[in-house]
């Protein structure tokens, strides 16, 4: 049975009522029957108080400590939030440049492609490979109709129209000049014997890196790359993508790839 602190007051003001009315048991020096259970009962009703406060108190703690714990808990959960926010933080810093670094690369090699083509093009024009059966076929038929349709035309080719040099002109050592022959034959054009195209042209070529020469040895998967690479020991070579020296009755750079491309 649990009492309230009103109804143990109204209580306590009723039995002191009463006591104040009697006056003659005091006088008498008899314990009033009243006074006393008034007292016991108070004395109960203390206890109870007593214990319930304790109850209050020991609940208070209990809620004091469940609430330090939940505001530690927070407090590392917040600390471990802030870390993990950190490294993804980092991570995508890292990303970020990775990509950066990823679209350079993508961009050199495709300059370095484009120089290549170039320079395959202008190899092939210089060494054109020669036609299979087939089309060498196709080739005299189409001859041999346009010589009977008009006997005066001739099957050969006119000459092609070649760039004249002066004989006393000097080799210019400044230009990288594109030695095909040397690649094909594999003459020490650089540190040896100049070959044939150098002598004709009175110039002095150095040996074109490959696309992959930067990646290092054996990085080049074609079998007939016609360029330099790491391995080949070549001591005179240079970048793909120097200035070089370009005949002048080659077409642009688009309609060779387009020539590449057929």
């Amino acid at each position: 049975m649990s009492f309230s602190l009103e109804n143990t007051a109204e209580l306590v003001a009723r039995r002191m009522d009463q006591i104040a009315r009697r006056p003659e048991d005091f006088q008498t020096g008899e314990e009033c029957p009243a006074h006393g259970s008034t007292i016991r009962l108070l004395l109960s009703r203390n206890e109870v108080l007593a214990s319930e406060k304790h109850c209050l108190r020991l609940e208070k703690d209990s809620l004091a400590k469940t609430l330090a714990t939940i505001e530690q808990q927070f407090k590392e959960y917040r600390d471990e939030s802030n870390k993990e926010k950190d490294k993804l933080h980092s991570h995508f810093i890292e990303i970020t440049k990775e990509v950066a670094d990823k679209r350079a690369e993508m961009s050199r090699e495709k300059k370095y492609m484009n120089a290549e083509a170039q320079a395959i093009y202008k190899y092939r024009s210089a060494y054109p490979v020669p036609s299979t059966a087939g089309q060498s076929q196709i080739s005299s038929i189409f001859d041999e109709s346009r010589q009977s349709s008009n006997p005066e035309v001739s099957a050969e080719r006119p000459p092609t129209k070649k760039r004249k040099r002066k004989e006393h002109s000097t080799p210019s050592i400044s230009n990288v000049v594109i030695c095909t022959q040397c690649y094909a034959h594999d003459f020490k054009c650089d540190h040896g014997t100049p070959c044939k195209a150098c002598q004709h042209n009175k110039t002095r070529c150095k040996r074109k890196r490959c696309s992959t020469y930067h990646l290092g040895a054996t990085k080049c998967g074609r079998n007939d790359c016609p360029f330099a690479h790491p391995e080949d020991g070549y001591a005179n070579t240079a970048n793909l993508m120097r200035r070089t020296a370009r005949d002048k009755g080659l077409p642009p750079l688009t309609k060779r790839l387009r020539l590449l491309d057929r």
